[in-house]
């Protein structure tokens, strides 16, 4: 079976990204998060919807677990978690 490409355009046309914050509303990754949305839009070819998800719990982990195991990997779901999340051994 061989399959065809899509341009990148055509892909985001009709998509939605997804922005999640591993915080609640109001704090300064929320700001990130804000202040990223609008202008990111213009940077993806096809102009998708941009919405932002607020995923709070664990320091950002709930969002970092939840980015690794259930998020599409197409390129319309991204995480914004605490600057320190990578550095969590438990």
């Amino acid at each position: 079976m061989h399959s065809s490409a899509q341009a990148p355009a055509e892909f985001y046309a009709d998509k939605t990204v997804t922005i999640y914050v591993g915080f609640g509303p109001g704090g300064g990754y929320d700001a990130y998060a804000q202040l990223l949305a609008p202008h990111i839009r213009r940077h993806i070819p096809g102009e998708p919807t941009i919405i932002i998800k607020h995923m709070p719990g664990a320091g950002s982990l709930a969002l970092m677990n939840y980015l690794w195991s259930v998020a599409p990997r197409d390129g319309t779901a991204f995480g914004i978690p605490a600057s320190s999340a990578a550095f969590d051994t438990d």
